[in-house]
């Protein structure tokens, strides 16, 4: 029995589910090297946003498992008449089976925290082992469970530029690697926004837009209330991976001028390409 982990998307917890599954003895082990897997994604869905290339190509190398972990992105919706949003972002599991043919994968919600982390590590494990392997395992994984990303030190940030988007782009920076290398160059300290309060980010998307029903784009809006508030962050960058359709009503509702701070619209595509370098050098200007 081997058990693969996505390690790209959302992040939560994934110390504690790798060492889980070490010390049940079936975890299939992943490179460290994002760009081949990035490359193989690219080449199999040309038509899809990075982040899904990245992913995809990430599953190939666990073709061989006979299981794969993967987070929910959007595991708050759970009304059928809501799902009407991008298939990946509703249901990646269902929608990269369809697609490919895949080991199964195992929706976990990132969410799941103390107790409820436990039980759902515990009803997995007994399917790949013994039950006393699984309550060693649980031991010795769980004070490993990690919370997320520590928050900015607001007080040092100097310079910042408060960088918004869906969590499963901005927790791999390797995906936008061309832009931070722009931004170090022009003297600006890129804070991104899922290290704002994410849970706060969640509970202000859906009072300020009540039309957004996905997790990503209500976390949008929300690291934009949050972030616009801190003196430290000057201006903001929306990231926008391409391909990947933004809904009218976050669209109009990030298009309305709600501070004096500079919000520059950026598409992301490839990982290596950056931003346009005028609109960037107007916005460091602008701040200065």
């Amino acid at each position: 029995m081997r058990v693969g982990l996505l390690d790209t998307l959302l992040t939560d917890h994934l110390l504690f589910w790798q060492t889980f599954l070490a010390e049940l003895g079936v975890l299939e082990e992943l490179p460290a090297d994002l760009e081949p897997d990035y490359r193989t994604g690219a080449t199999l869905l040309p038509q899809e946003p990075s982040p899904v290339q990245l992913a995809i190509g990430r599953l190939h190398r666990l073709l061989r498992c006979d299981a794969v972990l993967i987070p929910q992105l959007s595991p708050q919706l759970q009304d059928q008449d809501e799902l009407n949003g991008n298939p990946w972002v509703v249901d990646f599991a269902a929608t990269a089976s369809v697609r490919f043919s895949l080991p199964h994968l195992v929706s976990v919600d990132p969410a799941a925290a103390g107790e409820s982390l436990k039980s759902l590590a515990v009803s997995l494990g007994l399917r790949w082992s013994q039950p006393v392997r699984v309550r060693r395992a649980l031991e010795r994984s769980y004070p490993r469970a990690q919370g997320r990303a520590a928050r900015p030190d607001w007080a040092g940030l100097g310079r910042a530029v408060g960088l918004l988007g869906p969590r499963y782009l901005l927790e791999q920076p390797w995906l936008y690697h061309g832009l931070l290398e722009q931004l170090a160059q022009l003297g600006l300290r890129p804070l991104p926004g899922h290290l704002a309060d994410p849970a706060r980010s969640l509970e202000l998307g859906r009072r300020l837009v009540p039309g957004l029903r996905e997790a990503p784009e209500l976390e949008v809006a929300g690291q934009r209330a949050q972030l616009e508030l801190r003196s430290a962050v000057r201006a903001l960058i929306w990231l926008l991976p391409e391909r990947l359709p933004v809904s009218r009503a976050l669209g109009d509702w990030m298009a309305k001028p709600r501070s004096d701070k500079p919000l520059l619209k950026l598409p992301i595509d490839q990982p290596e390409a950056g931003g346009d370098p005028l609109l960037l050098e107007d916005l460091a200007a602008r701040i200065r």
